[in-house]
């Protein structure tokens, strides 16, 4: 709630909307996450390159349109605000779904966003996304590791 109002003053519109998907596709995912199949939870796993791709080109595609409706609401940063935020909805159906694909996802959106904070001189932001950072490096070797526990 706290980011919510935080971007809002920031006039990063995008990303204050983006905090509360965050907490309805949280409960989503963690119900994904736990729900057993056959006895057995939802397990790591690869995403097909068409839909990797497809997201990947949705981000990039959709960045200017939304890009310009958040200029129409006087927004800041639009086109970093909208392309941050598309990425880190992808990253996070990804990570719903526990494909392993997704901390790709919110590497490159947490790289973004550390520039982009650092733009608005939320210097805070940025040190936390730079741990975010890190925790999404550490989450891909996390991950490889657990599939091959696994296979």
């Amino acid at each position: 709630i706290l980011w919510t109002f935080l971007f809002v003053q920031q006039k990063l519109y995008a990303n204050a909307w983006l905090q509360i998907v965050y907490i309805v596709t949280g409960f989503l995912g963690w119900y994904w996450w736990v729900q057993k199949k056959d006895g057995e939870s939802l397990a790591i796993r690869k995403a097909s390159k068409p839909l990797t791709w497809g997201l990947w080109t949705a981000c990039f595609g959709l960045s200017y349109p939304v890009s310009v409706y958040l200029i129409k609401i006087g927004g800041a940063a639009t086109y970093w605000d909208g392309l941050t935020t598309l990425i880190s909805l992808a990253g996070q159906f990804l990570l719903m779904k526990k494909y392993r694909e997704n901390w790709w996802f919110w590497i490159i959106a947490d790289i973004i966003y550390i520039a982009l904070f650092i733009s608005q001189k939320l210097y805070l932001s940025a040190q936390l996304y730079g741990i975010l950072l890190a925790m999404c490096i550490y989450g891909v070797r996390a991950w490889k590791l657990e599939e091959l526990k696994n296979a």
